[in-house]
Parts: C-alpha cells; structure tokens; sequence
C-alpha cells in the first residue's frame, strides 16, 4: 500500500513537472513568429483491484498537442497571399499615379506651356523672343516627356528585378518546408506517432511566408506531411519533394521575366489567375494591367502630338520664305516581335496608316485554324481575324503575313512604344519657326502673318485622338485619371484586406497564441499540484517510517 502511495504521489510530481515545461515553453515562444500554444493532456492510470474495489494508481501524460484549428490557419493562409499581392500592387499603383499626375513630372503643365508659347507667336510673330520661348517650352516639353518614359522604364526595371527575387524565396520556402515533412515524418514514426509540435509549428509559418509570394493549396497527407499546390494543380511540394518555379525571359521581350512553373521537362508559364495572390501576382498585375498600358497610352499620345505638330509646320513658311521643318523627331513604330516558342516560319510586317486612329493598346497576332486572330491587350479583347493572303487592319494598322505559321504561334506589336523614350525638338533657330500661312517674301505678305502660327496653337484643343474625339490634352488627363482610379481602388481593396487578414489572425490567435495570464494562472495551478503530490511522497515516507519502527 505504502509502495501505491508513492508511486501515485510520483506519478503526480512527473505529470505536475511536464505540465510546469510545457507552461514554461509556452511562455518562452509568447513572441516566437507562428507558435501554437502547447498543452500537456493527462489521464489517469490503470487502476489496481483490492478485492474491496478498484484503487487508482495516479496519472501519466499521453501526449503535448497543439492548440490548433486547420480551418482558422487556413483562413490566415489565404488571407495572406490577397493582402500581400494586393499591398504590392498598391504600392506601385501609387508611385505611378505620383510620377503621371505631378506637375514637375508629368505633362499636363509642360503641354499648357507649350501651348501658351505658341499663343505668344501668333500674338507678334515678326518678334524673335517669343520664338525664343516658343523653342525653350518646346525642349522642356520633349525633355519631360523623355524623362517620364524614364521614370516608367525605371519602374518596369524594378518590378523586373523584384520578380526572381521573388521566385527565389518560394523555391527556398518550398525546399524548407519538403526538408521540414521529413523531419517531421522521422520525429513521429520515432516516437510512437506522437506529434512534433515545433517542427510543425515552423513548418506552418513557413507555409504562411510561402504564402505572402504565392497563393498555395495546402493538403495534409499520411505521415502528417504537406503537399501544397498552385495555379491547375502544379505542385510545389510533394512529401519530401519540392519542385521549383522559374523566372523566365517573356517570350516577347527578353528583357522582362514572367513566371513559370518547372516540370523537370521544360516549363509551363503561370498566369496571375494561376497565380492567385501573393507579391508575384501583385506585380504582374500591375505591369501587365496597369503600367503597360500607361506606357503605350503615353506614347500614342506623344507620336500623335509629334505627327501632327510636324504636318502642319512644314505647311507653313518661316520669316525667310522657306517651308517648315519637322519640329520634333521621333521614333516610328517597330516591327511585330515574334514569339520565343514560336516553331513555324510565318512572319507579319505592320504598317501604320493612321497614328491618331491608335487606340493606345499592344496587339497579340495568334495563328489559329488556318487564320490569324488579333487581340488588344491586356485585356484579351478580339478586334479582327484574316486569312492569308488576306490583310488585317485594325485601329490605324495594317498588317500583312508571310510565311508557314504553325498553330499556336504568335506575334507582339507595340505600336508607339518608342516614341517618347526619343522624342526630340529639332526646331533651334528662331527664324526657322513657320508662322506665316503665306510666303512672307511674296508680294503682298510680310513677317507680321500668323496664319500658320494659329493653326498650330489650335491644335491644342483639336480632337485628334480617339477617333476623332479627345485632344492631346485630355488624352493625357484620361491616362492620369484612369492609374489614378486604378490606384484608389486597388488601394481600398488592399486595405479592405488587410483588415480581414487582421482579423483572421486574432480568430487564430485567441484559439493557439499564448496568453501570458493564463499560463501564469496555470503555472500557480500546476506548482500547487507538484506541492501537493510531494506531500503525498512524504506522507508516504512517513507511514512507511511507522510501519519499520512498528516492526523493530
């Protein structure tokens, strides 16, 4: 009986011991990155029969668990992938939206004051100042519009460099977690299925990391190993295998990445559906739906000002009789780039019939069933189709094609996509400046006609673009106003987010985070029970003392 007493006053201290560790460890991990409070579970042990009934024998531990809910975790996961892709994007949406609308960086102020130059040599054209200002405003107009397709090419560069950077960390998450399944696949099988609950709390906060990258489905399989999934089912971790995502080349543009998925076998590009949230989703969003499009729409803007400015000086004559020049010297357009995964020899030249008649979209020129199919982009919309030899023209281009296409191959056009990055004035000598409508050394003419100096300041308000229904002008407040709407949307969205991921994690974290007064409640709780079953020992002890004493 004494031996019973001891072994439950001991049985007593060991549970009382493992409780006081675990409330220890939970109070030492209160600020550890994804920790999941811990509990020890106890039960009571085998009881002995006395032939007068059935005696407990004391208490043992059967197991340390986490205090976890998969389906809060999993509200956590997803919730983090949209907050972070859509943080990211915001971030780049208002940087643009700050470079387009400022007036020391974007173009509103510089086409006034170009304008206004224009205004002042019509008003006294005979005089060389105003001609003077008229070449100044023109060179800061050129000037900004240089420096904004900078500013731009800046940003697409940094996106571009983000987007490996970005790939690395879900290839090095996804080896982490793969090495993590194993570890935790070991740990159990080694100690009798018991969980490893810090390998598995690190292996979640990995998960939830991966997460704020790319959007992952996470399935729990035997062994109580991850697989997460992406995009159609690709895998990114398989038990202890991980598989890896590339930064590829476009196929259009070797200078841009996109993203794809490694088979072993070759890749398959991910799209940002397939993607599904995370920062790679938020920065191909915003340069495939955003940034690309700003910059064809500035430089079908400034390839029409450039056009039309330069039609209507050389109809004019300068103070020396002669017929204008071109003011400003642009880039004309490129040729369709074809596709890297091309296989067949077509080929597609384009010609530009009309620049105002762009509408400020990058084209996508696919061969299927036998025709070529055109669509804008990014939206995917299609605006024409034709059969070789038949020509497609579509929006002020012509395209013609040659050659064997296979299905499936494509072409890319950028119509203006050169245009502001080598937009010049050329005009440099006041004289040389066609104000005149007339010839002013012919007999009745003189320096004083301003005729063509008119015509070229009203082309301020003409409605040049859009097929006849938008001015340079507005064309450019359409651009600010539609980043600066896309900015303010996406910027409530993602702070729409943020407070759902807020409020995920504090559902998460009122089941599994660590409250510090309830661990100090029950660190008095089980220091009051290894007290207690110390007295049982010693009680024990003591009757064991009597029964020896009894016995000499």
């Amino acid at each position: 009986m004494n031996n019973s007493l001891l072994n439950i006053g001991a049985s007593g201290l060991r549970v009382a011991e493992m409780a006081l560790q675990v409330t220890g460890h939970n109070i030492a991990n209160a600020s550890t990155p994804g920790y999941t409070r811990q509990q020890a579970l106890q039960t009571s042990n085998l009881p002995l029969y006395v032939g007068a009934g059935y005696l407990g024998q004391g208490a043992h531990v059967t197991t340390v668990r986490r205090i976890f809910d998969s389906y809060l975790t999993a509200q956590v996961t997803a919730s983090q992938s949209q907050a972070s892709g859509l943080e990211r994007q915001s971030q780049l949406l208002t940087s643009l939206d700050g470079i387009l609308s400022n007036s020391s960086t974007g173009l509103t102020v510089a086409l006034q004051d170009f304008f206004a130059s224009l205004d002042g040599v019509a008003a006294t054209p005979s005089q060389t100042a105003p001609r003077q200002a008229f070449i100044a405003a023109g060179e800061v107009l050129a000037n900004r519009i240089r420096s904004l397709d900078q500013r731009l090419e800046t940003q697409a560069t940094e996106v571009n460099q983000e987007i490996p950077a970005q790939v690395s960390a879900v290839n090095v998450a996804t080896k982490q977690i793969a090495a993590l399944n194993k570890q935790i696949r070991l740990a159990e099988a080694t100690s009798n299925g018991q969980p490893a609950n810090d390998l598995r709390d690190q292996r979640d906060a990995l998960v939830r990391e991966l997460n704020t990258v790319v959007r992952t489905r996470v399935v729990e399989g035997s062994e109580g190993q991850f697989d997460l999934y992406i995009g159609n089912g690709q895998p990114l971790v398989l038990g202890q295998k991980s598989f890896e995502l590339k930064a590829e080349s476009s196929e259009f543009d070797p200078s841009q990445y996109s993203v794809s998925f490694d088979t072993g076998n070759g890749t398959v590009p991910l799209s940002v559906e397939q993607l599904g949230g995370g920062k790679l989703a938020g920065l191909l969003a915003f340069r495939q739906d955003t940034l690309e499009p700003a910059r064809a729409q500035l430089g079908r803007i400034v390839a029409a000002l450039g056009s039309a400015m330069n039609a209507q000086h050389a109809a004019g004559f300068d103070l020396d009789g002669a017929a204008g020049t071109a003011l400003f010297s642009f880039a004309g357009m490129p040729a369709p780039v074809a596709s890297a995964r091309n296989t067949g020899s077509g080929s597609i030249s384009a010609t530009l019939l009309d620049v105002n008649q762009l509408s400020g979209h990058d084209y996508q020129l696919t061969f299927q069933g036998g025709a070529w199919v055109a669509q804008r982009l990014p939206d995917k919309v299609t605006v024409g189709s034709a059969t070789p030899p038949a020509t497609l023209a579509v929006n002020g281009l012509e395209f013609t094609f040659g050659g064997t296409p296979d299905d499936g191959d494509s072409f890319m056009l950028r119509p203006a996509s050169n245009a502001a990055r080598s937009f010049e004035m050329l005009l440099n000598d006041p004289r040389k400046f066609a104000a005149a409508a007339a010839d002013p050394t012919a007999a009745g003419n003189g320096p004083l006609d301003n005729g063509n100096a008119n015509l070229l300041a009203a082309l301020r308000n003409a409605t040049l673009l859009n097929g006849g229904s938008t001015s340079f002008g507005n064309a450019y407040v359409d651009l600010v106003t539609d980043v600066g709407t896309q900015a303010r949307g996406v910027g409530l969205m993602a702070e729409a987010q943020g407070q759902v991921l807020k409020d995920s994690v504090a559902a998460q974290q009122a089941v599994s985070g660590v409250n510090l007064d309830e661990e100090a409640a029950n660190l008095l709780r089980y220091q009051q029970a290894y007290q207690a079953s110390a007295k049982v020992m010693q009680t024990a002890a003591t009757v064991f003392d009597t029964l020896l004493s009894i016995a000499n």
